[in-house]
């Protein structure tokens, strides 16, 4: 039998003993470098998940807002477009600006014209007619004659009667497009439901 020369099993006890601190370090290495790896990595997808958030919320608010009713009881579709009291009842046809709120999913322009109509009212008469001022021709916009009672457009000489009937020979393929106008009993507001259409086809089709 061998026998262990004195010394030895110390030595052996010794870097046994060594080596149990360094796999212990190791090992608190790793599960260092796990827990910084993990941070790491929520301290990237929180920002994300919280932008992400940021970017679709202009989605839900423009949902909920084109869903939901106005607040000022105007009936959805429709836009006030003037007062009652000022359109003279003599039956000539007066162009009024239309003002909204222009919004998409990123951006909100509070009161901004987009477009303009011709409103008209006969005398004694409480509710109005009402055209689009853009041709349907080529969508320029048309203007009104009153001396030879026709509405006028400038860029292709298409013309209409005060009833926005065709005149021909007109290059325009159909008469002027009329919008839906109702009048609020109790506000005496013009209400229009402003809508455009595809010019340049003798059918009428609403743009969406």
């Amino acid at each position: 039998m061998e026998k262990t020369k004195p010394g030895h099993g110390k030595s052996h006890r010794h870097a046994q003993a060594a080596e149990e601190p360094k796999g212990e370090d190791a090992r608190r290495g790793f599960l260092l470098r796990m827990a910084t790896l993990v941070a790491s990595i929520a301290c990237m997808v929180v920002p994300a998940v919280s932008g992400l958030a940021v970017w679709l919320d202009p989605l839900r608010r423009h949902k909920r807002k084109a869903s939901g009713s106005p607040s000022n009881g105007t009936p959805p579709g429709y836009l006030a477009v003037a007062s009652l009291d000022a359109i003279p009842a003599d039956g000539v046809p007066r162009a009024f600006p239309v003002i909204a709120d222009r919004h998409d999913a990123w951006t909100f322009e509070p009161r901004q014209r987009v477009g303009a109509v011709f409103l008209r009212r006969k005398a004694g008469a409480d509710t109005v007619s009402c055209f689009t001022t853009r041709c349907p021709h080529a969508g320029c916009f048309v203007g009104y004659d009153a001396d030879t009672q026709r509405y006028r457009c400038p860029c292709h000489a298409s013309s209409f009667d005060v009833d926005g009937k065709v005149i021909a020979p007109s290059p325009s393929q159909r008469d002027m497009d009329a919008l839906d106008a109702q009048v609020d009993a109790a506000t005496r507001q013009v209400l229009v439901r402003y809508v455009n259409y595809y010019t340049g086809r003798a059918d009428r089709k609403e743009k969406t």
